[in-house]
């Protein structure tokens, strides 16, 4: 039986959630621009690592083995190493435009990105 944990990471609006591969990590983001970082094998009281590079609300976040992504409706997606609060760097940038979904592929070298 798998147990659900619930917790109120994000502001009300939308919300966002991927998982690392591995299932060590999983990653949620919301309108209130914030990402949270968490540790699968900690429980739902843990206080996560927090991204706040984005400008505006997260849409789209996606995880490989070594990085994990995110997009919003500032227009740029950014890249991060897995685990990691701290930007490496802009993958690109809609500029204009929300970014709407962003994805790795299972090795982690290549991004597809949409937007409006």
């Amino acid at each position: 039986m798998t147990t659900a944990l619930t917790n109120s990471a994000h502001e009300p609006g939308y919300t966002a959630l991927t998982f690392s591969p591995d299932g060590k990590w999983a990653y949620t983001g919301g309108s209130d621009t914030l990402v949270r970082i968490w540790r699968t094998d900690e429980g739902a009281d843990q206080e996560p690592e927090i991204s706040t590079d984005a400008t505006d609300g997260v849409t789209s976040l996606s995880a490989s083995k070594g990085a994990w992504l995110s997009g919003g409706e500032d227009g740029d997606v950014r890249l991060y190493n897995a685990g990691d609060s701290n930007m490496e760097g802009m993958v690109t940038s809609a500029i204009g435009v929300p970014i709407r979904c962003v994805a790795l592929d299972p090795k982690g070298k290549r991004v597809a990105v949409t937007s409006e």
